[in-house]
């Protein structure tokens, strides 16, 4: 099933009403407009990101491409369980999470997307921080930024 209305309803119902009593009432639409709806998406995109140059890379499966659904609200003063949102990363290295990536999520009010890396190593933090306040790298990243603008 692709993603349609549906999937931005369930969002929205999802956000007013963020319980486990409710989410466990409308798991059939979970898995209907959320889940399966996000595989086929992954399913039908995976192609054109492979063959991006570096490729991107993509599991249609939930922690893989699909980010998980429940938040970890163990140190979080928000104990809503879910997230209203519906998370898809495609990534260059080793693993989705700390690896540079493209992100989409679709909120109930519309589509997010970004691109970059988070999560980085501490060497490799040090690194990018040292390139972006030096006079010459620094400078080139400004323009790079104002040019893409």
């Amino acid at each position: 099933m692709p993603i349609t209305a549906e999937t931005f309803q369930f969002l929205a119902d999802l956000e007013r009403n963020n319980s486990k009593d409710w989410f466990e009432a409308n798991r059939d639409r979970y898995e209907a407009h959320w889940k399966s709806a996000a595989f086929d998406l992954i399913d039908v995109v995976a192609p054109f990101f492979e063959s991006l140059s570096p490729a991107l890379k993509s599991e249609a499966r939930v922690n893989g491409s699909l980010r998980r659904i429940n938040r970890d609200v163990r140190f979080s003063k928000d104990k809503t369980p879910y997230n209203a949102r519906l998370h898809l990363i495609f990534w260059t290295g080793a693993h989705p999470n700390r690896s540079p990536a493209i992100h989409f999520v679709l909120q109930p009010d519309g589509i997010g997307y970004g691109a970059g890396a988070f999560g980085l190593d501490p060497a490799t933090l040090k690194a990018c921080r040292e390139k972006i306040i030096s006079t010459d790298d620094g400078a080139g990243l400004v323009a790079a930024l104002e040019e893409a603008k």
